[in-house]
């Protein structure tokens, strides 16, 4: 089941949760009934939930298509599971922003960390960004240009070497069937 963000409303389980819920939860929230905050988490426990005004390493601007802001104040509920899910819920509408478990949070590390460079708050700031992108831009084309050049190299010398290889036998049989033409003549 996907909300209408087109991101999956499912439990650790897997059992689908309805949006009505989601938003019921939402409204609870708001009206500072906290108690209401469990139809999140179904049968799953609470570890965390509360209203989240800046972004944190989950929920931040430069993870979206285009860069695209991301919706602030949001709420935060992260489920006492084996993953620690978390949901992030508009607190206007009470739509699921986000999602995201294990497999979601190794993703922002291992590839969006990774790729984009923005492991911190200071590291998604211009100019330092751009710099460090730059600079990373240079060293992967050092290793390439460098790489072409040893390549050429490489492939210069087993040619000069395929060269004398086939050059020298023949010369060796010019010079062996001239002296056994002095040696017959």
């Amino acid at each position: 089941m996907a909300n209408g963000t087109g991101h999956p409303t499912t439990t650790a389980g897997g059992a689908g949760r309805s949006d009505d819920a989601l938003q019921r939860a939402v409204y609870a929230l708001n009206n500072q009934n906290p108690n209401e905050a469990q139809r999140i988490a179904g049968d799953t426990g609470i570890a965390e939930q509360r209203l989240v005004n800046e972004e944190d390493p989950y929920y931040y601007s430069r993870q979206r298509r285009r860069f695209e802001e991301v919706v602030l104040p949001v709420y935060r509920v992260i489920l006492n599971d084996d993953d620690q899910t978390r949901y992030y819920l508009d607190p206007n509408t009470g739509a699921l922003v986000q999602r995201a478990d294990a497999t979601g949070r190794w993703r922002r590390w291992l590839f969006s960390g990774l790729h984009r460079l923005d492991f911190t708050d200071w590291m998604r700031t211009r100019p330092l960004r751009d710099i460090m992108m730059w600079l990373t831009l240079l060293g992967g084309l050092g290793v390439s240009v460098t790489g072409v050049y040893l390549a050429i190299r490489r492939i210069r010398s087993d040619v000069t070497l395929l060269v004398r290889f086939i050059v020298r036998p023949r010369a060796a049989a010019k010079s062996i069937s001239r002296e056994t033409e002095m040696i017959d003549a």
